[in-house]
């Protein structure tokens, strides 16, 4: 009985240890390029943890703005009187609002909108897969940037407002 007691024992610290490995490889890091590049130089910013930093960076000082819940803050704080936006049924606020005229851009279908537009010539970005083009075009030309790993309406909000890709 001693023995079985044991090997329950190493039973549950390797189910633990397995279960804290798929929690920290979870944490993934998503780089978004400039254009078509693929050089370490070319990257606007770094996606880690529910944190935007600048460029290639993951240190505490470049930290953009943090998401969570909806909510885009400024720098690294989740207090109220620090969100900048609110995301809610693909839009994106000013602010803590969810008002309709508050609505920054949109996105509907694979098409982004300046305000709650649905219009042609309201048309800011359109979205293939992991890459990102200007307006309603799909032209290499037109590549804004391209995320290197899965990514949210959240994350590609963030992007557009704070990396200057517009």
């Amino acid at each position: 009985m001693l023995q079985s007691g044991k090997h329950l024992k190493t039973i549950l610290i390797a189910a633990f240890l397995m279960i804290a490995a798929s929690i920290t490889c979870n944490a993934q890091t998503v780089h978004v390029y400039r254009k078509n590049s693929t050089m370490s130089s070319d990257i606007i910013c770094t996606f880690r943890d529910g944190k935007l930093f600048e460029g290639n960076s993951t240190s505490g000082y470049d930290i953009l703005c943090t998401i969570n819940n909806g909510k885009i803050y400024r720098g690294n704080s989740t207090f109220s009187y620090n969100i900048e936006y609110s995301i809610a049924n693909h839009s994106v606020y000013q602010g803590a609002s969810t008002y309709t005229e508050d609505i920054i851009f949109c996105k509907r279908g694979d098409r982004l909108y300046r305000h709650n537009s649905s219009m042609s010539s309201a048309i800011i970005a359109n979205i293939n897969g992991y890459r990102v083009y200007r307006g309603d075009w799909s032209f290499s030309s037109d590549l804004l940037f391209y995320f290197d790993g899965p990514y949210d309406f959240e994350q590609l909000a963030a992007v557009l407002l704070y990396a200057k890709t517009l």
